[in-house]
């Protein structure tokens, strides 16, 4: 199966008044997803084979991943004075901090979302189907391994460094675990004007994983300021 890139462009709504202390959902309309591609169908090689010669092949195969969707874009947030309908004012910040988070199950108690563990990965991995391949390079407990990262918070839980991720050119994505519905929640750190894996210029890349079998779905948090 083809995994392809796809670009997310994402735009947080906060009203004025309201409080910023959990992330928020990212709807249909605040989020724009493009695909950009996956790896062709290679052409087949050859070789000559010449009688009296012997001749040295060196090969590095490269296969497409069967478990990894990979995700970048921008990230900008507003705050506005509205209705509910109509907008009667707004404060756009084209250049926020903060993170993005994803996960399988929506989200409802974010005071159940803390940093995770290893164990928790491999959680991840052996029951929900998701990169599960135990004997695989590309599996999940290889890829979100611990790394340094800056402290922030979510629902008021301190997320502190080492926690298991990934880091990806200029940017960094983290695997953190939600308690109350027993899965991980893949969360990529705001990087603005980092450089991204085609020499772009993005806020973010993460990997989220499939099952290689089928779509995965996931709901999509914003946590900017």
């Amino acid at each position: 199966m083809k995994k392809s890139f796809i670009v997310l462009a994402v735009m947080a709504i906060a009203l004025a008044g309201a409080a910023l202390a959990v992330p928020g959902n990212v709807t249909d309309s605040e989020g724009t997803t493009t695909i950009i591609g996956s790896r062709g169908i290679e052409t087949t090689g050859t070789v000559n084979a010449e009688a009296g010669n012997v001749t040295q092949l060196t090969v590095a195969d490269t296969t497409e991943t069967q478990f990894w969707q990979g995700l970048f874009g921008t990230a900008t947030v507003s705050i506005e004075l509205s209705d509910g309908t109509n907008t009667f004012y707004s404060w756009p910040n084209n250049n926020p901090t903060g993170q993005l988070f994803f996960a399988r199950s929506a989200i409802n108690n974010w005071g159940n979302v803390v940093d995770s563990v290893s164990g928790n990965v491999l959680t991840e991995q052996n029951t929900n189907g998701m990169a599960d391949n135990a004997f695989s390079i590309e599996n999940l407990t290889s890829t979100y391994v611990d790394i340094t990262h800056a402290s922030f918070s979510v629902g008021g839980n301190a997320i502190n460094s080492p926690t298991p991720g990934v880091n990806i050119d200029d940017f960094k994505a983290l695997f953190l675990w939600d308690t109350g519905n027993t899965q991980g929640v893949y969360t990529a750190i705001i990087n603005q004007s980092g450089t991204g894996y085609d020499g772009g210029t993005y806020d973010f890349e993460i990997l989220l994983p499939t099952n290689g079998a089928a779509v995965a779905s996931y709901y999509v948090y914003a946590q900017l300021s």
